[in-house]
């Protein structure tokens, strides 16, 4: 006897639900592994049994990021009916809050969140966490990576409180990371990520954050260590480190650039982005090439020119570009003067602190 069609069985909040999870082409089991939730839970949700839980919403928020204010409103849609008079209250400073970060009105939003979080019982909920994450979203947004160190520190308070699950706190604490690294430098984010590593040993989240702290400070014999981790596991990280690697292998002196180039090429090869959106593995793969012949000079000035025009502002097109003219016997005056100006003063990304010193010392023993 053929199965019924799981759609039709599909109501009210889990009928929208169900569309988020066709989209992700997963069944079941694999969506509720992604929400942290049991599978008969997902089922239950979509079947108009039972209203998503705080946990649920909150991981599809995550999954689906440019979705949150949509997602909001359809739960408010399907579910208004059967609210308490405190629910109600509460779906409607949430979708103040979604709209106002959503047309930009962030010191509005951050007020309105502020209120939010008085309002709030004495005692952890599910709500005061919503509260505190929306609050360091916009604070990062505002640039207000002080303030932002201690919202995501209440954070992880209130979902430890909460017996969050682990994935969860996981991305709390690399928010928290993150905002410390803006706020106080590397060496409070590295304190901040060695602490989360206590607590979750070998962490692949963590594990890649804590490499690429230590890349950008140029500690490129820890940033590999790290690295092992993350590079031992099929995860979704798996691109992102083989790019590291590969950086790491190509500016460390004594390791075969041959390597670098194996790492980069897999990794722009296996994304399913457009070279592009890893401008700066290309960057430096083309520099890699260069240096071990596998294409000419000429070759590779049109290939970061090509780089250039779609990324324009990114600092480390000029960088490498400028290696390879070292690397070529350039003067000062091919040219030093242009590629020097734009690496330094463009921000998308911007170099690290230890390729701004190598710059200058490559200046500085550039022939005249």
């Amino acid at each position: 006897m053929p199965q019924q069609n799981t759609h039709s069985r599909r109501r009210g909040f889990g009928v929208y639900l169900g569309h988020l999870r066709d989209s992700r082409n997963e069944n079941q089991e694999a969506f509720a592994t992604q929400l942290n939730v049991s599978r008969s839970l997902l089922a239950s949700v979509e079947n108009g049994e039972r209203k998503p839980s705080a946990i649920m919403l909150a991981q599809l928020d995550i999954l689906f990021p440019d979705r949150k204010h949509e997602i909001a409103e359809e739960v408010e849609k399907y579910s208004e009916a059967s609210l308490t008079e405190e629910e109600r209250a509460w779906a409607t400073t949430r979708r103040k809050i979604e709209g106002l970060i959503a047309a930009n009105a962030l010191l509005e939003a951050a007020n309105a969140v502020i209120e939010a979080i008085i309002d709030q019982p004495v005692g952890a909920t599910s709500e005061e966490l919503w509260l505190w994450l929306r609050k360091g979203e916009i604070e990062t947004m505002l640039g207000a990576f002080t303030a932002s160190v201690e919202t995501y520190g209440n954070a992880w308070e209130t979902a430890r409180s909460l017996d969050r699950p682990r994935s969860a706190v996981v991305t709390i604490w690399d928010q928290w990371i993150c905002a410390e690294l803006c706020a106080y430098g590397a060496g409070a984010a590295l304190r901040a990520v060695n602490k989360a590593l206590h607590e979750f040993p070998r962490d692949i989240c963590l594990s890649y954050r804590k490499a690429a702290i230590q890349w950008g400070i140029g500690d490129l014999a820890g940033a590999l260590v790290s690295l092992t981790v993350v590079l031992k596991r099929d995860s979704a990280l798996l691109t992102d480190a083989l790019c590291l690697r590969g950086l790491i292998r190509a500016e460390s002196g004594h390791l075969p650039r041959r390597e670098a180039f194996e790492d980069l090429d897999q990794a722009l090869s296996d994304s399913d982005n457009p070279p592009i959106e890893h401008a700066c593995a290309a960057s430096v793969r083309l520099w890699v090439a260069f240096t071990t012949e596998r294409i000419s000079y000429m070759e590779a000035m049109a290939a970061f020119n090509a780089l250039e025009q779609a990324s324009p502002r990114n600092a480390w097109i000029f960088y490498y570009r400028g290696r390879c003219r070292i690397d070529n016997h350039a003067t000062r005056g091919d040219g030093y003067n242009e590629w020097t100006h734009f690496a330094l003063m463009f921000d998308e990304p911007a170099l690290c602190r230890w390729q701004i010193e190598q710059l200058k010392y490559d200046l500085d023993a550039a022939p005249e």
